[in-house]
């Protein structure tokens, strides 16, 4: 064998090993309401769409947010709450406060996330779309008085623990999308507590209580 051949075959693994290290995992931490680094989940977010060769990364969130944030095209993505951290509707109702589109494995764990009350376009407080795959846990969902407290559009939802509550709908399904709620309790909300339509399905164990227009309607 050339010397030639040997020394590509070596490098070719070296150059591999080279460009798997490069790709690290990536931790953020916001202090919303703060005075100095990341104040807002927004800003950490264009921070992880602008770098490079990340693999999976989480933000760290402190305090009250108030903004409506877009995660979109981030894989791999979780974001923790830090004791009573909240994500506050800043629109007045008009802008969704929580979209993920076209992203997957994204976790949202441990917040209060508050929809507005306002608006005539009926936004809701989290959506989930896209083809994206979110995974809800342990988090207060409530607020959207004229839209969905967590609305799913051709995606997948794996939501476990915390409330729904307080919203038009509590949970929304549509349009292909499949969604598995554990643990969870959907209450209080003016309209239904789970919509199924158009070829979708969920799977469930939620307590549902207490919504005006009835608990499940496919």
């Amino acid at each position: 064998m050339s010397r030639l051949k040997l020394g590509i075959r070596l490098c070719l693994p070296l150059l591999l090993f080279m460009a798997a290290s490069t790709v690290k995992a990536t931790t953020l931490h916001v202090n919303c309401g703060g005075k100095a680094g990341l104040t807002s989940i927004g800003a950490a977010l264009k921070e992880l769409q602008y770098s490079e060769g990340h693999g999976s990364s989480t933000i760290n969130v402190s305090g009250a947010c108030h903004e409506d944030i877009v995660i979109q095209s981030i894989d791999r993505l979780t974001l923790n709450a830090a004791p009573g951290a909240s994500i506050n509707d800043a629109s007045g109702g008009n802008l969704v406060t929580v979209t993920i589109d076209d992203s997957r494995d994204v976790a949202i764990n441990g917040f209060t996330i508050n929809g507005g009350a306002g608006g005539a376009g009926g936004a809701d407080a989290l959506d989930c779309a896209d083809g994206s795959v979110c995974r809800l846990n342990g988090n207060t969902i409530q607020g959207a008085v004229n839209g969905y407290g967590v609305g799913i559009f051709f995606s997948q939802l794996f939501l476990d623990g915390g409330t729904l509550q307080n919203n038009f709908t509590g949970l929304a399904v549509i349009n292909g999308a499949s969604g598995k709620a554990t643990n969870v309790t959907i209450q209080n909300n003016s309209l239904l507590g789970i919509e199924i339509r158009t070829q979708s399905f969920v799977n469930t164990t939620a307590t549902i209580t207490a919504n005006s227009g009835g608990g499940i309607r496919s």
